[in-house]
């Protein structure tokens, strides 16, 4: 399964006192997809510290970036359960009256975070995310900062393809991106702005793992049972008895490269002629085993087997495998 973007959720934000945040869960999100939220709060309030977050139960924190100056963000995941409730709720310490915002999106067709990446910047307008390499070309990649400023008057913006959402909260501003697609393979990374100087930014990076996974490899055996064909009556005649068996075949799904390594198919043809004290003339067998793979049909061969007459039951036997 492609990876796709599915929805972002109403926002939460707040510029009271208190320790407290709530991650709402985005709108069309099912069992099994994946969500990604940034958690971004100023520390003006404490004099510039470092503030400890607690995401709510379930919730994964990927990457804690403390500015150095007057902000922090927290990126956190989560797999959408069969039973989960519309939003969580997460705490954080230090201060009296921070002002913070919250971003959660959902995308699917994730298996999970394959890599990820945090970096931060002191006074600017403009800084690069950490580099990250990207081990596969299904993968998407995803980029969510946060600078921290007396004025947000000045929309954060990034080179990344799609903005899901941004949320301006008197002293913090986060926003979240994503590529819109696969990316190549390599070493990535994004650039984070904004039109005037920030008192302090963070960002993180990370590629998404789309759910078809890593090459298979190693050994895929298969035990097919035997076909067999009968033939009865006179048989005291010139001419070729002819014999067509199935094909059988082997289909292995949710393999997103090809696999390593052998395939063997043992296929045991049987035979049995009867009625005739003594049958003359040539008899053949053509087992054609058909392996497909991922949607993609190969013929493996085909072996022509010619077997030496018995009285009543000739039972062939492939002298090879592709």
């Amino acid at each position: 399964m492609a990876i796709s973007f599915v929805a972002v959720a109403s926002w939460d934000s707040g510029a009271t006192s208190g320790s407290g945040f709530t991650l709402n869960k985005p709108s069309g999100s099912i069992e099994g997809d994946y969500m990604v939220a940034i958690f971004a709060v100023d520390t003006f309030d404490s004099g510039g510290g470092n503030r400890t977050v607690t995401p709510p139960t379930g919730w994964t924190s990927q990457g804690h970036v403390f500015t150095g100056a007057n902000g922090v963000i927290d990126v956190m995941t989560r797999t959408v359960g069969a039973s989960d409730p519309s939003s969580w709720s997460g705490t954080f310490s230090g201060g009296s009256s921070p002002d913070r915002a919250t971003v959660v999106c959902t995308y699917r067709g994730v298996a999970g975070l394959a890599v990820d990446g945090t970096s931060s910047t002191g006074s600017a307008t403009s800084f690069n995310t950490a580099t990250v390499n990207n081990p596969s070309a299904t993968n998407w990649r995803v980029v969510a900062a946060a600078y921290s400023s007396a004025s947000t008057s000045f929309a954060i913006s990034s080179n990344e393809v799609s903005l899901r959402d941004r949320q301006p909260n008197s002293n913090i501003e986060p926003a979240i991106w994503d590529s819109n697609g696969t990316i190549g393979t390599g070493n990535t990374s994004r650039s984070v702005s904004r039109g005037a100087a920030w008192e302090s930014a963070a960002s993180w990076i990370g590629i998404l793992d789309n759910q078809e996974g890593a090459v298979a490899s190693g050994t895929l055996g298969v035990t097919l049972s035997k076909p067999t064909m009968t033939a009865a009556g006179s048989l005291s005649y010139s001419g070729t008895l002819a014999g067509t068996l199935p094909l059988p075949t082997m289909t292995a799904s949710g393999i997103s490269t090809p696999p390593e390594g052998p395939l063997d198919v043992l296929v045991l043809p049987v035979v049995s002629v009867t009625g005739a004290t003594a049958a003359s003339g040539s008899l053949t067998v053509m087992a054609g085993p058909i392996v497909t793979i991922t949607a993609e049909t190969r013929s493996f061969g085909i072996r022509v087997i010619t077997p030496v007459r018995e009285d009543r039951t000739v039972r062939p036997k492939l002298g090879a495998t592709d």
